[in-house]
């Protein structure tokens, strides 16, 4: 169950020991090396999401856990311990919808949602006191974010690492998906004309010309007007850009993202600014200038909206009232170690 966590680009950077009545989940950096994943934030955002996961499912099967997180420090691949003890089976009201989560990039309606509704999702940021949850459904701020994150899909077309490190998870029939498990492309809801087209970006050479009479523009222009068909936009805000406040996000996340499912809303993450951010804010210089301005202005508007004041943004989603998605990522085998037992 752990595994239905997402992941960027369905990188799934995970794996596990398991000894007597302990689980230890470690992170595998090397399956997520983009440009999004500096110090491991990416990762670590999917990996408190599979935490929260088990959390979950262990009521189903009669356990409770304590859970510390990073024991051996930011800089161990250890990310995670839960210690196991027995207890009255229930069921988390949350669980039945751990398989069924997804990324939506449906086109939303354009509706406001409902008083329960905003209620319900917002009461998930109640769990953790130094990680926070915000709504925005102004539309004249849902535009002005929608502007915002699409930035990144022009970064992407732009930039070749991005670029490759994209295509290079793409999977391109449902052959190739059982096989692979990867970024499967009927995931991202394109139409006949925009797939032939998406296949033909995937060659840099071509893409390298057609960016020069704007291709890149266009389409972040285009994935705007989809963004602004949303009935509100999330952000969890952290306090500090601890490792430990990543995990924590990537909890929240997954309790926000399930709560979401349960209440049958389309829910897609747009975080490829924020990541960016996250570089740029430290002074790496792996990015084009042009697009470190870019970065920076898109973000300055996204901590503007939210009123974050400077505290790092480590999620955001678009949500709405849509179709359900037509498919939706796999996931491979878990990889698990069972050690010795006593």
């Amino acid at each position: 169950m752990a595994v239905n966590a997402p992941s960027g680009d369905n990188s799934q950077p995970w794996r596990f020991e398991v000894s007597n009545d302990e689980i230890k989940v470690f992170n595998v950096p090397e399956k997520d090396t983009s440009l999004y994943n500096y110090n491991q934030n990416a990762s670590l955002i999917a990996l408190g999401g599979l935490v929260e996961n088990i959390k979950i499912a262990l009521s189903r099967y009669g356990y409770i856990s304590s859970i510390d997180l990073l024991p051996e420090g930011s800089g161990s691949n250890l990310v995670a311990v839960l210690s196991l003890e027995m207890s009255k089976r229930f069921n988390d009201p949350l669980y039945s919808y751990i398989q069924e989560r997804v990324s939506n990039r449906k086109v939303y309606k354009i509706e406001v949602l409902s008083v329960d509704h905003k209620r319900e999702l917002l009461k998930t940021g109640s769990s953790l006191a130094d990680i926070s949850i915000k709504l925005v459904d102004d539309r004249e701020e849902i535009e002005k974010l929608a502007n915002a994150v699409s930035v990144n899909e022009r970064i992407v077309l732009e930039n070749k690492q991005l670029h490759s490190f994209l295509f290079s998870h793409i999977t391109w029939s449902e052959k190739e998906d059982r096989n692979k498990k990867g970024f499967f492309i009927k995931t991202l809801e394109l139409k006949g004309p925009q797939i032939l087209t998406f296949k033909l970006l995937r060659h840099w050479k071509i893409l390298k010309i057609l960016n020069k009479i704007g291709v890149s523009v266009l389409v972040s222009r285009e994935n705007a007007k989809l963004y602004k068909q949303s009935s509100a936009f999330i952000a969890i805000i952290a306090n500090d850009d601890s490792s430990v406040s990543f995990l924590k996000s990537g909890m929240l996340m997954q309790k926000f993202w399930l709560t979401a499912t349960k209440l049958r809303l389309g829910v897609q993450p747009v975080t490829g600014v924020l990541f960016l951010h996250h570089r740029i804010k430290i002074g790496d210089r792996e990015l084009h200038n042009k697009h470190i301005t870019l970065v920076e202005s898109a973000y300055s508007k996204i901590d503007s909206i939210f009123g974050a004041n400077g505290k790092p943004i480590t999620m955001m989603f678009r949500v709405g009232y849509a179709d359900r998605a037509s498919f939706k990522c796999l996931r491979r085998e878990p990889e698990i170690r069972f050690l010795n037992s006593i």
